[in-house]
């Protein structure tokens, strides 16, 4: 994912926050927003872990 990507991303995860708040008994709000979180959550891991491996690089033998 490149940056626009997150971007929109974290984007949508904002505003299915915002309507899942105003609309606290919409489970259907709450499932899209956690749905956002968990998406946003990989995309840090991901770039987390080619972060880390660019940092300490293996040694091939």
């Amino acid at each position: 994912m490149n940056a626009k990507g997150f971007f929109d991303l974290v984007a949508a995860m904002r505003a299915a926050q915002r309507r899942a708040e105003r609309n606290r008994n919409d489970r259907m709000a709450m499932t899209y927003a956690r749905d956002y979180e968990r998406k946003v959550d990989e995309e840090i891991k991901r770039v987390q872990l080619i972060t880390k491996e660019n940092l300490n690089p293996r040694l091939e033998l």
